[in-house]
């Protein structure tokens, strides 16, 4: 699917209700009617579950969830994105297949003033008809610090395994290193 004028764009393969059912969501406009500092984020969907979510859409914790820190995207410089973007990132490139790899590519370099570069491409590649791979590549030039920011779900517990050495740096992303509590249930 995908929806130019909004800036959404969706990569799917599977059986709609079924476990082999796969999607990821690149969601690329402006701030015009939708107030998150966004542009580029993933959500993505698998194994019969939302596996990145939207924080803002599952829970209202405002600060946090309309920012770009909030988001399943690349924080430059630790800095939210621009306020200002009046309109979608450039899709630069689009292939749906039913049975092939399918591609989406969005530029959206008025997402960083200090980027001459802010781009994301997407692949969905069929391994077998019950699996497929997830290739994200995300391009950025410009700003001194790129962040990688990916909130998992916001429906089930989960964890996270990663195949190549990591570095620990805090227990919070906050400034102060406060971890994160969620206000109290109205």
């Amino acid at each position: 699917l995908l929806y130019p004028a909004f800036g959404h764009a969706v990569l799917a393969r599977g059986e709609r209700g079924k476990a082999n059912q796969i999607q990821a969501h690149l969601h690329y406009s402006g701030n015009w009617g939708h107030d998150h500092l966004d542009v580029l984020n993933l959500i993505f969907w698998a194994h019969e579950g939302e596996l990145l979510s939207d924080v803002g859409y599952a829970h209202t914790y405002r600060m946090f969830a309309d920012r770009s820190s909030g988001h399943n995207l690349v924080v430059v410089d630790r800095l939210y994105q621009g306020t200002g973007l009046d309109s979608p990132g450039d899709l630069v490139g689009w292939y749906p297949s039913e049975h092939d790899a399918q591609v989406v590519e969005v530029s959206a370099p008025d997402a960083y003033a200090q980027c001459s570069t802010y781009r994301r491409a997407l692949f969905l590649l069929p391994v077998d008809e019950a699996s497929t791979l997830v290739l994200d590549v995300f391009d950025v030039a410009g700003g001194a610090v790129h962040e990688w920011m990916a909130q998992g779900s916001c429906m089930v517990e989960g964890t996270l395994d990663v195949s190549c050495p990591t570095t620990f740096l805090a227990d919070s992303y906050a400034d102060d290193g406060s971890p994160f509590t969620p206000p109290p249930s109205s």
